[in-house]
């Protein structure tokens, strides 16, 4: 008999199962990875754009239209010229022009345009001119003869002749200027802080009364 031996198969070696644990803890590290590198780019991004548009932020200006006609206008930080002289010669009309029966109540009515951070010290300076027509018994009347406006630094001055009277009488005529300074707040104006000036020399020239006013606010 003749003895037949099966042919020899070749020996398959089974996978290692450490083999595969690893290759997934691979990919997942790749995976995680590269999503940390998205997320950063993704913030990055973000920033760059946030910056980018708070730098090129447009300005925006309010148009106001008074009822005699024409138009004021309002940026984020200043008014124009002619709403600062609009308003300087309002004020300075309310602020020189009193009787001892009105002098407290048209005073006091400037305060509804200080500023909240002035609003006390304003409010002690008004009272104290109203007491002082009071006691007087003394009336003024203010004529405005010419407004300087520094649109830069929302100032303005208001010079004009100023009469004081008692009963009918005149007893002073003068030059006069009030100074006025200003700034914008969430789109209104508000008054900072304001002085009078008497004689012909700050008349002729109201600038340095103006500087005098703007040097203190700097000061505050």
């Amino acid at each position: 008999m003749t003895a037949t031996t099966a042919p020899l198969r070749p020996e398959v070696s089974a996978p290692q199962p450490s083999e595969g644990v690893a290759a997934t803890v691979a990919a997942r590290l790749g995976l995680r990875r590269a999503a940390l590198i998205a997320l950063g780019a993704s913030l990055a991004t973000n920033v760059l754009l946030g910056l980018h548009i708070a730098a090129c932020r447009p300005v925006v200006t309010t148009v106001l239209l008074p009822p005699g006609g024409g138009a004021w206008s309002v940026t984020d930080d200043r008014a124009d010229r002619d709403y600062l002289e609009r308003m300087a010669l309002d004020l300075a009309q309310r602020l020189g022009s009193l009787t001892p029966s009105t002098a407290q109540k048209r005073l006091l009515s400037i305060l509804d345009y200080a500023a909240p951070e002035t609003h006390a010290d304003l409010s002690a300076q008004l009272r104290r001119e109203a007491a002082r027509l009071a006691k007087e018994h003394a009336s003024t009347v203010f004529f405005p003869e010419r407004v300087t406006v520094d649109v830069e630094r929302q100032a303005v001055s208001v010079t004009g002749l100023s009469k004081t009277l008692i009963g009918s009488d005149v007893t002073s005529s003068a030059p006069a200027v009030w100074h006025f300074l200003f700034r914008v707040s969430a789109g209104r104006l508000e008054l900072l802080r304001l002085a009078r000036e008497d004689g012909e020399r700050a008349a002729v020239d109201p600038t340095p009364g103006r500087e005098k006013l703007l040097q203190k606010e700097d000061a505050s």
